[in-house]
């Protein structure tokens, strides 16, 4: 059995990247990417419902292990952390607005995670 999760409002659904960064003296930088979106479903190994989560928190779905993904119309990212950079950096990232891998990053971690309402169905295997 798997479980389909899917934002019931608008915008209730968020993809949050750290991207991390070697420099040329071994130090690791980063920052955290958060991209919102209008809709998506993901689907999980196990029932939120029945494995801690409770109705009103938000729901971290790599928590449930999550199988797979479907994010629709992005409406806008924040990026957190920049403000900590080497000007020099900020710079190299600005250049790559969608595409941090262009000026070296790598992403480290990534989760969807939703921040509202949201509709749990069992998917049969």
């Amino acid at each position: 059995m798997s479980f389909k999760i899917s934002n019931v409002d608008k915008k209730d659904v968020c993809e949050q990247c750290v991207w991390e960064k070697v420099l040329g003296n071994g130090k690791r930088i980063y920052f955290e990417e958060n991209t919102w979106y209008r809709w998506g479903e993901v689907w999980v190994e196990e029932d939120p419902r029945e494995n801690g989560w409770k109705e009103g928190e938000a729901l971290v779905t790599d928590t449930y292990g999550r199988m797979d993904h479907n994010l629709n119309d992005g409406c806008w990212t924040d990026r957190l952390g920049v403000e900590d950079l080497s000007k020099k950096e900020q710079k190299l990232l600005e250049a790559t607005t969608f595409y941090p891998e262009e000026a070296g990053w790598e992403c480290s971690e990534c989760e969807i995670v939703f921040y509202g309402p949201v509709d749990i169905e069992e998917i049969a295997d």
